[in-house]
């Protein structure tokens, strides 16, 4: 028995996914790309998809240098899996996440 539906936008989970991100630990920002970035194929900012009850994000983040990589992503994915299943009611293992981390020049 289906008692109610919610849709969510995917407009609406990105700004989930932007308000988390910047309280993970190490990230500092959303890489922007440049327009050649953007001719050469580089990823972009963020990218959300939903497919049925798959939910894919492709983020692109900008990160302390002196913090190591491993440990930004692992915290970040964790935290936004975490977030998202309970804002939006998916569960964690239909969250897919795609990092592409860039260090912070000084």
């Amino acid at each position: 028995m289906i008692i109610g539906r919610t849709i969510i936008s995917e407009k609406a989970i990105e700004q989930i996914v932007l308000e988390t991100i910047y309280d993970c630990y190490g990230v500092v920002g959303v890489h922007k790309s440049t327009i050649l970035e953007k001719v050469q194929g580089k990823p972009p900012d963020i990218k959300i998809k939903t497919r049925r009850d798959i939910l894919t994000l492709q983020l692109s983040l900008l990160v302390d240098p002196e913090l190591p990589f491993q440990q930004v992503a692992k915290n970040t994915i964790h935290t936004l899996r975490f977030i998202l299943s309970k804002m939006i009611g998916i569960e964690q293992d239909n969250i897919k996440i795609k990092l592409y981390l860039y260090k912070v020049k000084a």
